[in-house]
């Protein structure tokens, strides 16, 4: 399973083009289709990368290339982030757990006003 997780990862990557911050519609669909496979919990059962702690997060690369990187990221129960943006486009996608996200606005003065919050239960 490492094998063909590892080597979804790094044909994901490959799809991704040279890019000015923004992907065409039909690229972005189809790397959408291929992240999701990558997600699947079966492809990392056996991996040898550890899961964070309480209160702890954890960032492991996956995979590169010159126009982008694939990341796990695992945060441990009680692990928050602040109020934060990429800058760039990002696909996010959930291998197991909960995370509770909290969307935000910014207002004419640039202060940051919350829209709505979202809960999700990921696959287990």
């Amino acid at each position: 399973m490492l094998l063909e997780r590892d080597q979804l990862a790094n044909a994901l990557i490959a799809r991704v083009p040279p890019h000015d911050g923004s992907l065409p519609q039909q690229v972005a669909d189809t790397l959408v289709i291929e992240l999701q496979q990558l997600a699947a919990p079966s492809l990392w059962q056996a991996s040898p990368l550890l899961p964070a702690s309480a209160g702890e997060e954890l960032l492991y690369l996956i995979a590169s290339s010159a126009h982008a990187a694939l990341y796990l990221v695992s945060d441990g129960v009680g692990t928050s982030s602040p109020p934060h943006e990429y800058q760039t486009w990002a696909m996010i996608a959930g291998i197991r757990g909960i995370e509770r996200n909290d969307f935000y606005e910014r207002d004419a003065l640039l202060a940051f006003d919350c829209s709505h919050n979202a809960t999700s239960a990921l696959a287990r």
